[in-house]
């Protein structure tokens, strides 16, 4: 008799990325709140559209995100924010 033995370990394959800098000013800035979809997101966007207005008061925020939270986002939501934004912040609602 033969017995196989199986790995049950994936293996990952990462592909390394440069970092993108960071927006030193946001002042006349777009800024899109990307939800995941979950319910608690809007509790945490709501606390930073008041602290992002009240220390840059030009910047614009726009919210956007997924319709279903076990779903990636269409494609075409993910080009419109980028087209529309300056910076992107992502939010998990959990």
């Amino acid at each position: 008799m033969t017995l196989e033995v199986l790995n049950p370990l994936g293996e990952v394959k990462v592909k390394k990325q440069a970092l993108v800098g960071r927006e030193k000013n946001l002042q006349g800035k777009t800024v899109v709140l990307f939800s995941n979809g979950k319910a608690n997101v809007g509790l945490l966007f709501d606390n930073l559209e008041r602290l992002l207005s009240s220390q840059f008061p030009s910047t614009r925020t726009v919210r956007k995100g997924k319709k279903n939270v076990a779903l990636p986002a269409p494609a075409a939501v993910l080009q419109e924010t980028a087209n529309e934004a300056d910076l992107v912040i992502c939010g998990i609602g959990d």
